[in-house]
């Protein structure tokens, strides 16, 4: 499963039997939770090469050509679990590196470089670094009404600022606010380490006991379960501003 502006590398090991067509087909539908549109469905086509295959003849594909065995478009069920089994190869030549040295409002775009102004010492209130960890606000962000509840967020341009080599956590909380949905996001500089998704609110007590702390599957796009959350974790080795954007 791939999400909007994620990337996957696949590695693929050419040893079936094959068929009298010598061809094998791959197909593709696409998952979604909110906004419907075209139902449509991609295939290719792998061909194993060999003296045999060579004089095929290329395939035509009939107009009521159907593909079987692929989950329904709203199929969160199927999405979840085969997103939760992705792992990591763990190995001492690709570790994974998820201790954390700490657990981490609408963003308003400054007038100046963040970057410059920090680099240049310049005496500017573009932005604060009093950036909170934690909600300041909690909420039953999943179960609310967004009629009634006060969607009133505090907007500013804060900054986390960590010296180099940290070992972060970033949890991201799904809302019930104006639509629910799988969200992609990722953070702008760095892969990062998915090492719990579950559905519905975090909960900071019990949670982290379900962490995947020795083979999570390393990326650099997270989707944000439908109604739920998820927890990354990477170390800050990249020196740049680090903001996490919707895909």
């Amino acid at each position: 499963m791939t999400a909007p502006g994620q990337t996957t590398n696949v590695l693929l090991t050419a040893n079936q039997i094959p068929d009298t067509s010598g061809v094998f087909l791959i197909a593709a539908r696409p998952y979604v939770t909110s906004i419907s549109f075209d139902n449509s469905t991609t295939f290719g086509f792998l061909k194993y090469k060999s003296r045999r295959t060579e004089k095929i003849k290329p395939l035509k594909i009939p107009r009521n050509f159907v593909l079987h065995n692929l989950p329904e478009m709203r199929d969160t069920d199927f999405a979840s679990e085969f997103s939760n089994k992705l792992r990591s190869l763990a190995s001492p030549q690709y570790p994974c590196n998820v201790k954390i040295d700490k657990r981490v409002m609408s963003f308003v775009r400054p007038t100046i470089s963040m970057l410059e102004s920090h680099y240049k010492n310049l005496d500017t209130l573009e932005y604060s670094l009093v950036f909170p960890e934690n909600p300041p606000n909690p909420f039953n962000y999943t179960g609310i009404d967004p009629v009634t509840e006060n969607m009133n967020t505090e907007v500013g341009t804060k900054v986390l600022s960590v010296p180099y080599g940290t070992n972060l956590e970033i949890l991201m909380q799904g809302t019930s606010f104006l639509n629910v949905e799988n969200h992609p996001i990722h953070v702008h500089g760095h892969n990062f380490f998915i090492v719990g998704m579950r559905f519905g609110n975090y909960n900071a007590d019990k949670d982290p006991a379900n962490y995947n702390l020795i083979d999570p599957p390393e990326r650099n796009t997270v989707a944000v379960p439908t109604g739920g959350w998820a927890a990354i974790r990477f170390k800050a080795d990249n020196p740049c501003l680090v903001h996490s954007l919707p895909s």
